[in-house]
């Protein structure tokens, strides 16, 4: 079997990683490497929406999963970086439909494709990016890998698609926005985990650990960044902040609120939230008195334990130790001076 070993070196990339990827650094810039090769494009008028896309590269944090997943079974092979390209592909086909979505002017730092191109190149982009993901997991003939991967992007449109279906709707239970959040970023990251088993040759009660810690990792990640829509800073998101409420999405901290205002108040500011107009900055005071950012913070720091509690069953090593760390960094994003 090919090992990392035995491919060329990875080059040198603007791509900034997370300490915690340390253990599969090498095999990271490998996945950038291939990513840009599979978007080349000889013709001269998509070539420069390709390479836009290929140059403006989030944190890689599920290939990280995959890689690490892997490596907690020993040496990672060429199939586990093909996995783990074809896994960020097919989050950055996702994150070019929801920019067309919420009229987003920004991803990663710098000018959306919709923005530059218009809606229609981005959706198609996007199209392209998928076609070729599953064009290449196809090359390792591996029906389980196929189907953890067409059931988890199954499960995210199916949580967009009813995510959109809500907006307006901030009257939803907590119930409800779970089980969105489930189907759209956490059941992906369930199978970025599982799918570096999977390839280690790994399966049963390893596979399901691994599998686990991501399902709760993934419902950490998506609170945090539904909280950082209303607290954070942009320079630190890469993104506009309060686009959740501009577009209408109801999230964790809203709900919370409503549930814990005054009955007698709670008509007005169901209308204050569904007129739209005001941004999120107006509302801190009141998610404040309620708890609910705090409450926010406080339920994916429970996920972000129940994650590593997943991870018993897998021996100790550095790629372990790694999880635990980029779980807990999760949480490490939000300045809690902020939720009170």
């Amino acid at each position: 079997m090919t090992t990392h070993n035995q491919t060329t070196a990875p080059k040198h990339h603007p791509v900034q990683l997370a300490a915690s990827s340390d253990p599969v650094r090498p095999e990271l810039l490998s996945v950038v490497d291939l990513i840009a090769e599979h978007l080349k494009c000889a013709d001269e008028f998509v070539a420069p929406l390709m390479k836009h896309i290929a140059v403006s590269s989030g944190g890689m944090t599920r290939p990280s999963l995959v890689l690490l997943s892997g490596r907690c079974f020993g040496r990672l092979n060429a199939s586990h970086i093909k996995i783990a390209a074809v896994v960020e592909m097919i989050h950055t086909a996702t994150l070019l439909h929801d920019d067309v979505i919420d009229h987003a002017a920004m991803r990663r730092g710098t000018d959306s494709v919709n923005s530059l191109w218009g809606n229609e190149c981005a959706v198609l982009a996007g199209d392209c990016l998928l076609a070729r993901a599953f064009g290449v997991s196809g090359e390792l003939q591996s029906i389980q890998i196929n189907r953890l991967l067409a059931d988890s992007a199954q499960a995210m449109c199916r949580g967009e698609l009813k995510q959109n279906l809500l907006r307006g709707k901030w009257d939803i239970t907590e119930e409800v926005y779970r089980k969105v959040v489930e189907d759209k970023t956490a059941q992906f990251f369930s199978a970025c985990c599982a799918l570096g088993a999977v390839v280690s040759k790994v399966s049963g009660s390893r596979m399901q650990s691994l599998a686990g810690f991501g399902l709760n990792f993934g419902m950490a990640f998506q609170h945090v960044d539904d909280l950082l829509d209303i607290i954070g800073e942009e320079t630190t998101t890469r993104k506009a902040g309060g686009s959740d409420l501009a577009n209408g999405k109801p999230t964790l901290a809203f709900i919370r609120m409503l549930e814990k205002t005054d009955v007698r108040k709670k008509s007005a500011v169901f209308k204050e939230l569904s007129d739209n107009e005001q941004p999120a900055a107006a509302f801190l005071e009141r998610l404040k008195e309620t708890g609910s950012l705090r409450y926010v913070f406080d339920t994916a720091a429970r996920y972000v334990e129940r994650a590593v509690a997943h991870l018993r069953q897998i021996d100790e090593c550095s790629a372990r130790a790694s999880l635990v760390e980029t779980a807990r960094s999760i949480t490490a994003r939000v300045d809690q001076s902020r939720l009170s």
